[in-house]
C-alpha cells in the first residue's frame, strides 16, 4: 500500500498521529448511515485535503481507491435479490425483483468500502512503510497482525516480480494463446507462480531472521509525540466527531 515516489511528511508529523487521524476517519464513515450521502462527501474531502497539503495526488488517491470497488460488488452483488426483512418494496427490472433495502445495503458498502480505501491510501501515500509498521507497533497493536501486513507487504512485490519473470519467458516461446482452451497454460503458471512465491517467502524469511530480525519494526528509539501531533488528532476526531453526529 505504499506510492512510489510519495513525498514523506513523516519529519512534519509522527506516523502515530497519522495512523490515528485516519482510524478516527474509517471509524466514522462505518458508523454513518448511507442515507445520509452528504457525510461521505465531507469524509472522502477530508481524506483528499489530507493528502494534499501533505503532497500526494488526490487523482491519484482517486483512482486506487477504485481498486476495492469490485470486490465490493462481488461480496455484496446477490443482497438486493435477498429479501432483506426490511420494509420498503422492491423494484422490478426486467421481471426481477430486487429489494429497495438490499440496493442501500449494497450501495452503502460500496460508499463506505471506496471512502475507507481512499483513506488507507492517503495515509500510505504520506508516510513510508517502515514507518508506518514501527507506529503500528508503537500504538501496541498486536505484534502478529503488523508482521502478516509487513510480510504481505514483502510478498506482493516478490509475487509481482515471479509473475513478469514468468510472463517474460512464456512470451519468448513465442505463446499465442487467446482462446477458452488455452486456460491450460494460464493456470499452469497460476500453480507454478503460487509454489515459487511460497518457496520465495520461506528464503525472505530466513534472510530476515539471519540478519536479525526479531518480529519487530522499531529501529530507534521512542519519540515522544508532541502537542502539535496530539492537537491534530484532537481536531481531526472532533470534526469528524461533528460530521458523524450531524449525520
Amino acid at each position: 500500500m505504499n506510492f512510489t515516489g510519495a513525498v514523506d511528511s513523516g519529519s512534519a508529523m509522527d506516523a502515530r498521529p497519522k495512523i490515528l487521524i485516519a482510524f478516527s476517519l474509517i471509524l466514522a464513515c462505518v458508523t454513518t448511515p448511507i442515507t445520509s450521502p452528504a457525510a461521505f462527501v465531507v469524509y472522502l474531502a477530508f481524506a483528499l485535503l489530507w493528502g494534499a497539503f501533505s503532497g500526494a495526488s488526490a487523482v491519484r488517491i482517486l483512482f486506487s481507491a477504485a481498486a476495492v470497488i469490485p470486490f465490493t460488488l462481488a461480496a455484496a452483488l446477490f443482497v438486493p435479490f435477498m429479501n432483506t426483512g426490511a420494509a420498503g418494496g422492491y423494484y422490478v427490472l426486467a421481471g426481477v425483483s430486487l429489494s429497495k433495502s438490499g440496493l442501500l445495503i449494497l450501495a452503502g458498502a460500496s460508499v463506505k468500502a471506496y471512502v475507507c480505501a481512499a483513506c488507507l491510501f492517503t495515509l500510505s501515500a504520506i508516510t513510508p512503510f517502515p514507518k508506518l509498521m514501527e507506529g503500528l507497533e508503537r500504538l501496541r497493536v498486536p505484534a502478529g497482525f503488523v508482521n502478516i501486513i509487513g510480510f504481505t507487504h514483502r510478498q506482493i512485490f516478490s509475487l509481482a516480480g515471479e509473475a513478469r519473470r514468468m510472463k517474460l519467458a512464456r512470451d519468448l516461446r513465442l505463446y499465442g494463446g487467446k482462446w477458452i482452451w488455452n486456460a491450460g497454460v494460464a493456470g499452469g503458471m497460476i500453480g507454478t507462480l503460487y509454489v515459487r512465491g511460497y518457496e520465495r517467502g520461506e528464503r525472505i524469511y530466513n534472510a530476515m531472521l539471519s540478519r536479525g530480525h526479531s518480529g519487530s519494526f522499531i529501529t530507534g528509539p521512542a519519540r515522544a509525540m508532541t502537542m502539535k501531533d496530539m492537537a491534530s488528532v484532537a481536531a481531526s476526531a472532533l470534526f469528524l466527531l461533528a460530521v458523524r453526529i450531524a449525520s
